[in-house]
Parts: structure tokens; C-alpha cells; sequence
């Protein structure tokens, strides 16, 4: 089986898709720098190897890279408080862009497929159904550092041939979510509340619409890019939505 690197292991879909990939058999190298996921999370497993370490450490990273034979790339790891994002600008791509980039000379350097997590948050204020046809046209930092990870993607692809997915997941939830950042994901935000006994925030008139998707939806169609679709962009998402006001019943 083949040998696969997932950063962000530690996070919701990385844990998921961690333990997916380990029940098929696969050898997983997992990196996570614990900022936002859990080690009590990660699985014990004899297939799995765990780094401590941050992405923005290029030497690091390279170790990973001579020290593993990686055959395709997972790129889950991100800081994706996007409107948190204009406040922490630098933070924001450091995370989010430069350490993306460690990753694509990576891949470049040693011919490895990479699939990399990018947002719906490139499209921006435009009118939904996104579809990815349209042109992104992000409206905050956090969004501008995906779109800029991609263009930088499809650039190595067209330059050194870099073998690519990207995908565009929106509003996943489900087991192993980090409920305790105040600043990303409404749902994780109010079974926090929940649990502290306090109230739930609506702003506006709460008739804001989202589509929620469980993670299990998304673990299949990851491992697919393993075999195939080479170089070529994917929504991932629900297909019902509801109003947030709907959701806080």
C-alpha cells in the first residue's frame, strides 16, 4: 500500500481521514504542530508515524520528506479563522501560505502527488451555489491565502508538472472537531456554549443559510485522489442547507 503524509493530522479532518487511511492499510506520516488539534486524538497504530512540528520549519520539513518514502501528500494543516484573518495578517500566511509552500518544493523536488484543503472562502461575496467554474475572488486574508496556495499550485503543475487536487470543503463537522476556538465554526461555537451553560450569539436576524457537511462524506472522495483526477479542482459540500437561526434549535 501506498505511503501517505497528512499535515494537520491532529485536526478534524485529518484524524478522520488518518484513521479512514489506517483501516485500508496504509502507512500514514502524520504533521501537526498541536495549535489547533489533539494528540489525546491521534490514533495507536503500528502504520502511523507522528511529527511534532510546525510547517514553517523548512529543515524540518525536508527531514520528514529524506527520512519517509511519501508516494501522494494530504494538506489539511491551516489556521482557518477567516474572520479573525484581517486582525492577524502575518500569523494568518505564515500559516496558511508559507508554510504551503515548503510543501510544493517538496513535492516538485520528488515528483509526489499533492491534494491540498483549500476554502470556499476564495469565492468570496459572490452569489451561491459556488461551482468551480467561477472565478474566486477572496474578501479577507484568510481567503486570499488559499486562492494564492492554489495559483501557486497550479503554477508548480504547469512548470515542473506537480501532480495536484484541490479541494473546497464548507462547513464540515463531526467527531474529533475542536469545539473550543472562539473563532471558527458556528457549530463547534455553540455546543461550546452549550457545555459552559451559556447563551447562543445570533447576529443579524439568524436567516443566514449554510449547508453543513459530515466529515464521513468526505473520506471516500480524498482517498480517490489517490488513483486519479489528477489536476483538477472539487467543491465538497451538502446539498441542503439551513438558516442558522434553524440551527441553534
Amino acid at each position: 500500500m501506498k505511503n501517505i503524509l497528512v499535515t494537520g493530522c491532529a485536526g478534524l479532518i485529518g484524524v478522520n481521514f488518518v484513521n479512514y487511511l489506517l483501516n485500508k492499510k496504509y502507512k500514514v506520516i502524520g504533521v501537526d504542530n498541536l495549535f489547533g488539534g489533539y494528540e489525546d486524538f491521534l490514533p495507536d497504530n503500528d502504520n502511523f508515524i507522528f511529527y511534532n512540528i510546525d510547517l514553517i520549519e523548512t529543515n524540518k520539513v525536508k527531514k520528514i520528506f529524506e527520512q519517509n518514502e511519501i508516494d501522494v501528500v494530504y494538506h489539511f494543516a491551516a489556521y482557518a479563522a477567516e474572520g479573525l484573518s484581517p486582525f492577524i495578517r502575518k500569523f494568518n500566511y505564515e500559516n496558511n501560505t508559507i508554510t504551503s509552500i515548503n510543501l510544493i518544493n517538496e513535492c516538485i523536488e520528488r515528483d509526489i502527488k499533492l491534494i491540498f484543503t483549500s476554502s470556499m472562502a476564495v469565492y468570496g461575496g459572490q452569489e451561491p451555489p459556488f461551482n468551480e467554474n467561477q472565478k474566486p475572488s477572496p474578501v479577507d486574508p484568510y481567503g486570499i491565502a488559499k486562492y494564492t496556495v492554489e495559483q501557486d499550485i497550479i503554477s508548480a503543475n504547469e512548470q515542473f508538472g506537480l501532480k495536484y487536487n484541490i479541494v473546497r470543503p464548507h462547513n464540515v463537522l463531526g467527531l474529533y472537531q475542536n469545539i473550543w476556538d472562539k473563532y471558527r465554526n458556528v457549530i463547534g461555537i455553540f455546543i461550546r456554549k452549550v457545555l459552559d451553560g451559556e447563551p447562543i450569539t445570533i447576529y443579524g436576524d439568524g436567516e443566514q443559510k449554510r449547508a453543513f457537511s459530515d466529515i464521513k462524506f468526505y473520506l471516500e472522495p480524498l482517498e480517490k485522489m489517490i488513483y486519479g483526477f489528477d489536476n483538477e479542482i472539487f467543491n465538497i459540500g451538502a446539498d441542503k442547507f439551513l438558516t442558522i437561526k434553524k440551527l441553534r434549535i
